[in-house]
């Protein structure tokens, strides 16, 4: 049986309480906190994305498993649990010393690489294969070979390995080995060639000029990653400067072996956090790129931690401008110096029929364009886990991006306020966009003192994935925001299987047809059939069965998995059927 793991919920909540259920948002960290994911590899197999991760024990981040986990939405993850153990690499010293690994698809099996330390202490790579992305991975007898032969020189040893596969036009067509040396001065980078088994470096490897990937050329650098989007290299690496705790550089070349040209910095340092490191992962996916990193669990919120220097994995979009060659750069504009800030918001498209808390940034970034006349903190009062939209002023506002809508009918709020005339418009798109809702924040005797709002019908049809904004109106510093959610409609919500039908109802009697009975008066719709951005999808077959009831079919082998809505309309209204192929 597969199990389903989902995200930190946006608010994890005891069902009593209020009666909502734990359900999937798209946060960050992206994988929960009291699992520590650390040095994330980002790969893309067929429609999934797989992320490897090592798993710090405790706070000297002895690491003595690397684990898997899969996503097709970015929104709920399946863990695959320990991929490879310390314990089953015949040539470790058990050192705790497993760690970050890459793995990559090439002749019929899965290849797994990893640093390690032998019965010398010294870190060489480790090579493990597998017949599945998801393990678990056998490791091969003894480290990989370089150059020819284990000769104990400097090349030989290694950490955080990547492999390169250039294909495409144009491309070697190999498959070529990174790693990086430290500890030493200057620290060193080399990229071999791989034989075809993937486990040993043919010739000899090329070391990367130290100078060509920092500013003053003296700086630690690790955590190996490229990418090459179109005709240009790009080396994404974790370093040190001007000092302190690490951030992510990054250089550009026209050849995978140099000279490489600085270019600046991706991402800014961890704050709040006791572990110094930060380490880069990136991945293509549908057709957006992501960047993955680690922190300390702090960085997400002091109140979530497991131990500050365990550490969790994020995830931010990042897309390249128009520039030669281009540059990376944030979807949103950031505040700070770096081209991509960290976010609570993170990735992934949830339903608004989750339970979402609108917080767009983190604690640092209080003036990002996603939020105004507010700021982020964690939640208090006695409330659960999470994050609070909190110094709130008049036409305050923040913005939770693309929300998938379809569906909706209604909305309730958890807040805290001190003014009975407190409001929150909440609309789409931008703080001036569509109107959906008003909602009533009226004061609960005190900012530490929470409340659920009643229900609020919206006063339009939202379908489709659009950006949710919520707009606060009242006195400044009386209202606080913990979550929203969205309900679906009342009347006419999807029924599986051939139970009577209710006053408005659509029943789904077999996979591709649906039963719509409608109330008397309402005769002659245009019913249509709608994907999650409102466009329409596939034909639909109609039949009337009787005065009030309609059959509806269609082609669902035209259509990919995924959720779709059954709208039908009138001039004297409408009523949306979400439902799941």
């Amino acid at each position: 049986m597969k199990t389903r793991v989902v995200i930190r919920s946006l608010l994890a909540l005891p069902v009593l309480l209020i009666g909502l259920p734990q359900e999937a948002g798209a946060e960050n960290p992206c994988i929960p906190l009291n699992i520590s994911t650390a040095d994330p590899a980002p790969c893309v197999f067929g429609d999934t994305l797989y992320l490897y991760n090592t798993q710090d024990n405790d706070a000297s981040l002895a690491i003595t498993n690397l684990r898997c986990w899969s996503t097709t939405d970015l929104v709920n993850w399946k863990s695959w649990g320990i991929i490879l153990s310390e314990s089953n690499v015949a040539w470790s010293n058990k050192a705790g010393h497993l760690w970050a690994p890459h793995v990559v698809h090439f002749g019929g099996k899965y290849h797994l690489y990893f640093p390690e330390t032998n019965s010398n202490g010294t870190f060489y790579i480790g090579h493990a294969t597998c017949a599945s992305p998801h393990g678990v991975f056998t490791a091969d007898v003894n480290s990989m070979v370089i150059n020819g032969a284990r000769t104990g020189t400097v090349q030989d040893a290694g950490l955080d390995p990547f492999v390169i596969m250039d294909t495409g036009a144009g491309a070697s067509g190999k498959n070529y080995l990174a790693w990086c040396i430290t500890g030493i001065t200057p620290n060193r980078n080399y990229i071999g060639t791989l034989n075809r088994a993937g486990d040993s470096v043919i010739g000899a490897p090329t070391q990367l000029t130290n100078s060509q990937f920092y500013p003053d050329g003296g700086h630690y650098v690790e955590g190996e990653w490229w990418i090459k989007p179109a005709s240009t290299w790009y080396h994404i690496y974790a370093c040190y400067y001007p000092g302190g705790a690490e951030q992510i550089g990054v250089a550009t070349a026209t050849n995978l072996t140099g000279p490489y040209t600085w270019r600046g910095w991706l991402m800014g340092s961890n704050i709040n956090s006791a572990a110094g490191t930060i380490h880069p992962g990136c991945a293509l996916y549908k057709g957006k790129w992501l960047l993955f990193w680690h922190c300390g669990g702090e960085e997400f919120g002091g109140s979530l931690v497991t131990g500050s220097a365990l550490r969790s994995t994020g995830c931010e979009y990042f897309q390249f401008n128009t520039a030669n060659p281009p540059a990376i750069v944030s979807p949103i504009t950031p505040a700070i110096a770096w081209s991509i800030p960290k976010t609570y918001r993170g990735v992934g498209i949830p339903r608004a029929l989750d339970t979402i808390q609108v917080d767009r940034v983190s604690n640092t970034d209080t003036t990002n364009r996603a939020i105004i006349g507010a700021s982020v903190a964690d939640v208090d009062g006695g409330e659960p886990l999470g994050h609070m939209i909190t110094t709130i002023g008049n036409n305050g506002w923040a913005r939770y991006d693309s929300v998938d809508f379809t569906g909706c009918d209604s909305v309730i709020a958890r807040y805290a306020s001190t003014n009975a005339a407190n409001a929150m418009e909440i609309r789409t798109g931008s703080n001036t966009g569509t109107l959906i809702a008003t909602v009533p924040l009226p004061s609960t005797n005190g900012l530490t003192t929470w409340a659920t709002t009643p229900t609020i019908k919206l006063t339009t049809d939202t379908i489709g994935i659009k950006n949710l904004v919520v707009v606060f109106k009242g006195t400044a510093n009386t209202m606080k925001l913990n979550w929203i959610r969205f309900y679906p409609q009342a009347v006419g919500t999807m029924r599986e299987g051939k139970g009577p039908a209710s006053r408005f109802a659509c029943v789904r009697l077999k996979r591709n047809m649906f039963r719509i009975t409608l109330e008397p008066g309402f005769a002659g719709p245009q019913i249509s059939l709608v994907n999650v951005q409102g466009r329409n999808v596939v034909a639909l077959r109609q039949k009337w069965v009787g005065p009030n009831t309609i059959l509806v079919s269609f082609d669902s082998a035209r259509l990919p998995a995924g959720i779709y809505l059954l709208t039908s309309r009138t001039a004297s209204g409408s009523r949306n059927f979400r439902f799941e192929l």
